[in-house]
């Protein structure tokens, strides 16, 4: 029984454990298809929560764990999941608990996310292959990618998000 104090984040993880018990106690019963398409539903019903609603949202700034959930699916799945999972989740997320104008640019960068997920932790995971993900997603795509986007989408300048969206990447 989840603890009332902890309110949504009390039930969402109750919710899950209970799932993730359900589907491994049936995973020998069921194809893999079907692990893979339940999963996936779960990891992206995740990532939009942690995502739109577990997170500190300012205009520029973005500090969450939302990358939970790709990462998990990267370590199950592999790269093609990852990458499908990051798109739909990001659309999903978009259409149902819109922020802001939709941009397309985002939903490239989650889809170079989940790659680089998928990538480097589908097959082995070593602490130096989380180390190298981690930084391609902190410095290259969070950093450079979305400040970039953010840019273009609000008429700002890159250098002067740049330097505040460094504050992000450090803390993270």
């Amino acid at each position: 029984e989840p603890d009332s104090s902890l309110g949504i984040v009390g039930g969402c993880r109750a919710c899950t454990e209970v799932v993730v018990m359900i589907l491994l106690s049936r995973a020998k019963k069921l194809p893999p298809f079907w692990i893979l398409l339940t999963f996936s539903g779960v990891l992206i019903a995740m990532e939009v929560i942690l995502s739109r609603f577990l997170s500190i949202n300012a205009p520029s700034v973005k500090i969450g764990f939302a990358f939970v959930p790709c990462a998990l699916c990267a370590v199950l799945f592999g790269l093609a999941p990852t990458v499908i999972l990051e798109i739909l989740a990001d659309l999903l997320g978009a259409t149902l608990f819109p922020s802001g104008s939709f941009f397309p640019g985002f939903t490239l960068t989650a889809a170079l996310r989940g790659a680089t997920y998928g990538l480097l932790l589908g097959k082995k995971q070593t602490p130096a292959r989380i180390l190298i993900a981690v930084a391609i997603n902190q410095l290259a795509l969070g950093l450079c990618m979305n400040t970039l986007w953010i840019s273009i989408l609000y008429g700002s300048s890159f250098g002067a998000l740049l330097v505040t969206r460094m504050v992000q990447s450090l803390v993270l």
